[in-house]
């Protein structure tokens, strides 16, 4: 038998009832509060721009909290954003670690095995300089991916897209010794790309909810995050492209470029000479690439030669390692006048891109 308790000692444990479920619920938000901002503390804030975001002001954008920005360099063929090198550099300068991209038009001369090299090409032309002349200043370049293609059945469009990248990729690494990023949405990561190209880090695009591994097809998680298109940031007018990138300052550092090799530097040591044409010299008529594939279009051709005359007495060295550099005979350069020929590149079809 039990004896009832009186109501003033019914009040007090109410009171302590009361008192440590409060005390219980304010310790399950504490903690709760501490998880998330852990979870948020692991994501980087950044922002993608083009010309479309006008004049920008990146001492702004820094001090807003923006780690990183994707800058637009060009779309197709024979097209560079006109405000891509003072974006570039003005964002390096604020401390914005920056990376370039490429708008990929794979729909446009889909008859053309040279398309995608010749807009890898366009490329690297307009960012090699910048991180030559600035090397870990600059994020990895970056494809975006989202033209679709209407050539036949989905299995072939597949085919043709992911042969695209892969000859699109092929150039980049070549030139700047990089597998380039790839920008793309669910559509194509479930559809269109074959799973090697699961090799490419991914940023991929998704507004509102955070993407999952099924959203993501070929690949397990994403690197960078494009969570908006409506986002606002001090110093930009109007929208602007928001991300996240996925992991620390420390992690961010290993996409950033170190220093570049130098076109037409076919062995590698740092000078654009007369030993590299003697690399290209043995290997001419190879069909499957090799180190004096300047173009990465997978054939050692008159045209790697071109890039080599382009290029040559550049340098990576010092002034020191530098003052010996031959000239290159004229043997050499009337060899190369029998046979070389500039690449032809097509005329960009289509609208101006992101």
């Amino acid at each position: 038998m039990t004896t009832a308790d009186s109501p003033s000692t019914s009040r007090t444990r109410s009171h302590l009832g009361a008192a440590l479920y409060l005390l219980t619920a304010t310790l399950g938000l504490l903690a709760a509060t501490l998880a998330t901002s852990r979870a948020d503390a692991q994501y980087l804030n950044g922002i993608d721009v083009s010309h479309w975001q006008g004049a920008i002001n990146w001492t702004s954008v820094k001090n807003a909290g923006t780690d990183f920005a994707f800058i637009k360099a060009t779309n197709g063929t024979n097209q560079v954003d006109s405000r891509f090198a003072q974006n570039f550099n003005n964002a390096r300068e604020a401390g914005v670690l920056a990376g370039p991209y490429h708008y990929g038009y794979p729909n446009t001369f889909t008859s053309d095995p040279l398309d995608a090299a010749n807009e890898a090409n366009d490329f690297v032309d307009a960012i090699e300089p910048f991180y030559t002349n600035h090397p870990g200043s600059y994020l990895t370049p970056v494809l975006d991916l989202e033209e679709h293609v209407n050539i036949g059945t989905t299995a072939q469009n597949k085919a043709f897209i992911t042969e695209w990248v892969r000859d699109f990729s092929q150039v980049v690494e070549t030139r700047l010794g990089v597998k380039p990023i790839i920008y793309t949405g669910q559509s194509f990561a479930q559809n269109y790309l074959a799973n090697d190209i699961a090799e490419h880090p991914l940023w991929f695009a998704r507004w509102g909810s955070q993407p999952t591994s099924t959203q993501m097809g070929i690949w397990d998680t994403w690197d960078f995050w494009q969570y908006t298109a409506t986002g606002s940031v001090a110093g930009v007018s109007g929208n602007v492209d928001r991300d996240y990138f996925n992991g620390t300052m420390q992690d961010l550092e290993q996409y950033v470029m170190g220093v570049v090799s130098l076109a037409g530097d076919y062995n590698d040591d740092g000078m654009v000479d007369a030993a590299d044409f003697t690399v290209w010299r043995d290997t001419r008529g190879a069909r499957r690439g090799g180190a004096a594939d300047g173009n990465g279009d997978g054939r050692i051709d008159e045209l790697d030669y071109d890039i080599w005359v382009a290029n040559f007495g550049k340098s990576n060295l010092s002034s020191a390692q530098t003052a010996s550099v031959p000239e290159p005979n004229s043997l050499m350069l009337a060899a190369g006048a029998c046979f070389g020929r500039r690449r032809l590149r097509g005329r960009l079809r289509g609208g101006l891109g992101h």
